[in-house]
């Protein structure tokens, strides 16, 4: 017997939500929409349709709706004490599997901020043998994290640690990324409003007087280890300039632009 129901639902989709969204949006969302619809039963699709086009209506990013996010090669559960992982920190990773891609060695990262954890996720998926490990301020964000790591059946360690509180680095750590908070307050006007009423403001703003608050602690704890140091930052394009000055003196450090064209990384290597 023909299977008719994913038909169905996809005709159900574009009746539906047709009239609010255009067709590449509507498409983009049916990664979401049509597998829920999927696992529901017929008369249940325009009940649940209705509440998620009623969130769609008040900005509610499509991923906390559903609780789901896509990256890379990965599918991660997100809520609210999470950001919505994006293409520029995929792109991090990306950059990483290319720079990493022909060494045999099992490297040892840590993964600063690391909200869903999202960027030592896919990461270990890339490199297995990796000892990878986590930190976030957020209980919220490690239960999460910790959560994507048993659904993922990827191997990495998190835990709550303030980044700012850290004192010292282990000396066994050759690896460390981090994707901080680093838009200034000032940049609130600019940000989409379904950014602003919906994801972490902890994870997402710093305050006007001191932007680079994180970035200084990381190159500090960086300087101060002992032994080599691959230093991998995704970084406010605005500040491109002086948050590289803070790691210059660290080791060799270059700054790299994303697919648009924006200053976007920062890569430093120390020798010793």
């Amino acid at each position: 017997m023909v299977d008719n129901k994913p038909a169905q639902a996809k005709a159900f989709i574009k009746s539906f939500f047709s009239g609010d969204f255009q067709p590449d949006t509507l498409q983009a969302y049916s990664h979401w929409i049509l597998p829920a619809l999927l696992d529901a039963e017929e008369a249940q699709w325009e009940s649940f349709a209705s509440r998620w086009l009623s969130d769609l209506r008040a900005n509610k990013p499509i991923q906390y709706i559903f609780q789901k996010a896509f990256f890379g090669e990965i599918e991660l559960q997100v809520n609210e004490f999470t950001l919505i992982p994006r293409p520029e920190t995929e792109e991090l990773c990306q950059l990483m599997k290319n720079h990493y891609q022909s060494s045999t060695d099992s490297h040892q990262l840590l993964d600063l901020g690391t909200g869903s954890g999202c960027i030592p996720l896919l990461l270990k998926k890339y490199f297995p043998k990796w000892y990878i490990n986590g930190i976030d301020i957020q209980k919220g964000a490690i239960d999460i994290a910790i959560q994507n790591s048993i659904n993922l059946q990827l191997e990495v360690d998190f835990k709550v640690q303030d980044l700012l509180e850290i004192q010292n680095l282990n000396n066994n750590l050759n690896i460390l990324t981090s994707n901080p908070p680093y838009i200034s307050e000032f940049e609130k006007l600019n940000i989409n409003e379904n950014v602003l009423n919906f994801e972490p403001h902890i994870a997402l703003f710093v305050k006007d007087k001191n932007p680079l608050i994180f970035y200084k602690k990381i190159a500090n704890l960086a300087e101060r280890k002992i032994g080599k140091l691959d230093i991998w930052l995704e970084i406010n394009s605005l500040l491109s300039n002086e948050t590289a000055d803070l790691f210059k003196k660290i080791g060799a450090t270059k700054i790299i632009t994303d697919y648009s064209g924006n200053p976007r990384f920062i890569f430093c290597s120390k020798q010793k």
